[in-house]
């Protein structure tokens, strides 16, 4: 069950983007899981939940985006993005095939409230670049 290890490793990254950023509370992440890490999305879920303890993670959504492998054929030279296992070229049924991404794990985006001059957390800091911070960094755990 590396669903754990991952969501315990999420949490700390967006701890501390969170705290960089100067929030007060997370509203929600956005991560995105490539298919060949063959994720449990209830049970990464669960994870996450356990796993968010900071007082900055109380309440947040965790957003789940599923990255597909990209196939190429060497028999039938069709190249595709295929979003679950076993991989197969979906055209002629060929195993001869290259593979390319689909085994990151990144958290990609953060939705987070700041505290404004006075010390009150301030409005949400959500949507666009100037409004919400844009993910950075990637999660690579068990």
């Amino acid at each position: 069950m590396h669903e754990f290890s991952i969501a315990q490793a999420l949490c700390e990254i967006a701890i501390e983007e969170a705290r960089r950023n100067g929030a007060v509370r997370v509203r929600s992440l956005t991560c995105r899981v490539g298919v060949v890490r063959q994720l449990v999305p209830e049970l990464f879920q669960t994870a996450f939940e356990l796993s968010a303890e900071d007082p900055l993670l109380a309440g947040t959504e965790l957003i789940v985006e599923v990255e597909g492998i990209e196939v190429a054929c060497q028999t039938c030279q069709k190249i595709e993005t295929i979003h679950e296992l076993p991989l197969a070229c979906s055209h002629c049924g060929s195993v001869d095939i290259q593979c390319r991404g689909g085994d990151d794990i990144s958290l990609m985006s953060m939705d987070i409230d700041k505290e404004n001059g006075d010390g009150d957390p301030g409005s949400p800091a959500s949507g666009g670049e100037e409004q919400g911070h844009r993910g950075s960094g990637s999660v690579r755990a068990g």
